[in-house]
């Protein structure tokens, strides 16, 4: 998924606030509903293998924090994108 710029926090209100107020705003658009997460890759080469593939996860309303919370503790962060991992990972073995 995209990396989308946050905006500056409000005053008096810090950068977790202001995420944990549109993740309630997000969920409470679906409500107890079932939702579906998705991401996408893709890979354009002059030669050789060219890609696009497109995935979700499909989490049960009472499984969001449990996720959240599973995935938090894999990334160890509040934030993951894989693409800058990969490439942070490659340089160091550069």
């Amino acid at each position: 998924m995209a990396s989308m710029p946050w905006p500056s926090p409000k005053p008096g209100f810090s950068d977790r606030d202001q995420c944990d107020r549109r993740l309630n705003s997000a969920y409470s658009c679906t409500g107890s509903r079932t939702a579906a997460y998705p991401d996408e890759t893709y890979r354009v080469e002059r030669e050789g293998p060219t890609y696009y593939v497109m995935v979700a996860a499909v989490v049960q309303a009472d499984q969001r924090d449990r996720v959240r919370a599973g995935v938090r503790g894999i990334v160890g962060s509040r934030y993951w994108h894989t693409a800058k991992a990969l490439r942070a990972r490659r340089a160091r073995y550069r």
